[in-house]
């Protein structure tokens, strides 16, 4: 009974014998790390996120490993570890929209080099900002000047020109944070709007934009007047005041033409809008031309016109004033003699004669006597001197 057990474990011992055995074989599976590190700026606030997708593949082959590392709030560096045998790898980063793409990187694994660490330092791609101008009227938008304050800029800020209409953009890189953007308006001009000027960035959000400042400008008017007399510059005592009223700025200016200025007013530059014009109201007699351009006169007798001043205009006035003319003095009539056979008697169909006298004579009335009975009777008054009967009396 023995005997039939043992044989048979002796067989089975024997066949085991049979089988070679190899002394430090090793085990079959990964043996080395490739350990993959990436960092970022402190920009992450609250609930913001970045998220880095890393794999590592073998070099002309597939079997790729690939992991997700995501950023969080306060979050700058974070690594996986990859388990691979020796060999050779590329191991590759996808950066999210507005980061910047990082180069893949080669990695050999061996026996004596059994882990490597590549590393990506990722950066935000940088927002930037810009300027642009709109001028009224259009045409001269080339020569302003832009001036970019805020981290990261010179000292007294980023200073550009325009060339033109189309949008200019500072070279500094924008960090997070507040920057303004500022004009220099040039004399004559007023900005009349701006929007984007007070820029701040945040990032992750705004990798990658350019903040453009857009800014507006309107050319003023220009206002001038010139005055006369008669057609001539003021002189003497002349002195012709004029006020300028109205506008946006409510403006209220008065000039006066004197001599001395020769009449020629310049009130200067002012916004475009509606504006007056008066002349001071001019004394009893006088005239002005203002009312002939449509100047109407108002309660105290100024004479007062509307108009519009536009943008970059040349607004000139003519005003004219003239005094009333001088009276001129009846003419003495010049004496002429008239000899007494120039008188003749007419009848008057009453039996009385009205006499008259020929071309230059003066006409005497009928005394109801004769000319028999007008001799020593003075006929007709010549200058200074009497006629009578034909002759002149001597003057005593």
């Amino acid at each position: 009974m023995h005997l039939r057990l043992i044989a048979p474990i002796a067989a089975a011992s024997a066949a085991l014998a049979a089988v070679p055995i190899t002394a430090g074989a090793a085990p079959v599976g990964p043996s080395c790390t490739v350990d993959v590190v990436a960092t970022i700026p402190d920009v992450l606030q609250n609930a913001e996120t970045a998220s880095f997708d890393v794999s590592v593949t073998p070099q002309g082959g597939s079997g790729s490993l690939s992991s997700t590392l995501a950023f969080t709030a306060g979050a700058t560096q974070l690594d996986h570890q990859f388990s691979e045998p020796s060999g050779t790898y590329v191991v590759h980063e996808s950066t999210g929209a507005g980061w910047v793409a990082q180069p893949d990187q080669t990695v050999t694994l061996s026996a004596s080099q059994c882990s490597s660490t590549p590393t990506f330092a990722n950066a935000i791609s940088p927002a930037h900002a810009g300027f642009q101008v709109a001028t009224t009227p259009a045409g001269s938008e080339a020569g302003w000047t832009f001036t970019l304050v805020g981290a990261g800029t010179p000292a007294g800020g980023e200073k550009l020109l325009t060339t033109g209409p189309a949008a200019t953009t500072f070279t500094t890189p924008l960090q997070e944070g507040l920057y303004t953007v500022a004009q220099t308006t040039l004399t004559g001009w007023d900005q009349t709007s701006s929007t984007g000027c007070l820029v701040t960035v945040d990032y992750p959000a705004d990798a990658g934009t350019t903040f453009t400042c857009s800014v507006s400008d309107t050319e003023e008017g220009h206002v001038t007047l010139a005055a006369s007399d008669g057609g001539r510059p003021p002189s003497g005592s002349d002195a012709f005041h004029f006020v300028l009223s109205g506008g946006p700025d409510n403006v209220l200016v008065t000039q006066v033409a004197v001599p001395a200025n020769h009449g020629s007013l310049d009130f200067g530059l002012y916004r475009p809008g509606s504006y007056t014009l008066c002349q001071q109201a001019p004394p009893s007699g006088w005239s002005t031309t203002l009312v002939a351009q449509g100047g109407i006169p108002d309660a105290s007798g100024d004479i007062c016109l509307p108009f519009t001043l536009g943008a970059g205009q040349a607004r000139g006035f003519n005003v004219d004033t003239t005094g009333p003319a001088p009276s001129t003095p009846a003419p003495t009539p010049t004496p002429t003699s008239t000899p007494s056979a120039g008188v003749q008697g007419v009848a008057n169909g009453g039996g009385r004669t009205t006499t008259t006298s020929t071309p230059g004579g003066i006409g005497i009335p009928n005394t109801g006597i004769g000319l028999s009975g007008l001799a020593g009777v003075p006929l007709l008054l010549l200058g200074a001197g009497l006629v009578v009967a034909g002759r002149r009396r001597d003057r005593r």
